[in-house]
């Protein structure tokens, strides 16, 4: 399929799908197959089929040998400097992590209340003497300023209770035995 035109890539070029000029672009990265799959969001056979699609295209050119020639048809492309005066000179490593969406602002601009982490366990920072404002299980009638007196009261209450209960079930039980 490759023509003896002056640059071949550029017959087949006008065949190409979007998808497989951007593996294409990505091969000519020096990407692997799971990365053109991580990159292009798909599964790593998709990505291959999309290699192995193009490699046909090119008369079975392998991977590295149809980097290099997109490479250079990139480069006889886009040899105007006029066009592209300020190009992008850094050096990107494809084993790195993409970098994180972070939205607009960098972290360090952003409001130190949306980088705080919330904890399993809350620890108190106040002083000692500080008055506390504690979730408490008890309720409030019973640890305030007249907790002593109204803890007494539950306890005596509770006992009264207890003993008229005691006596009631003695009376039920008593009942059971006089019938009997």
């Amino acid at each position: 399929m490759v023509t003896a035109a002056a640059d071949p890539v550029e017959a087949i070029k006008a065949t190409l799908t979007d998808g497989q000029v951007e593996v294409l672009d990505l091969l000519a990265e020096g990407l692997t197959g799971k990365e053109i799959a991580g990159r292009l969001g798909i599964s790593d056979s998709g990505a291959r089929q999309r290699i192995e699609r193009v490699r046909r295209k090119f008369d079975g050119l392998g991977s590295n040998e149809l980097a290099r020639l997109w490479r250079e048809h990139r480069a006889a492309a886009s040899s105007d400097r006029s066009q592209h005066p300020c190009t992008n000179l850094s050096w990107q490593s494809s084993h790195l992590a993409a970098d994180p969406i972070l939205g607009e602002e960098p972290p360090r601009n952003r409001s130190s209340s949306d980088l705080e982490f919330s904890d399993a366990y809350v620890i108190d920072t106040s002083a000692p003497w500080a008055p506390r404002k504690d979730i408490s299980l008890v309720p409030e009638v019973l640890d305030g300023e007249n907790a002593v007196p109204a803890r007494w009261m539950f306890v005596a209450g509770f006992a009264v209770l207890l003993a008229v209960l005691m006596l009631v079930l003695f009376a039920i039980g008593m009942a059971f035995v006089r019938t009997g």
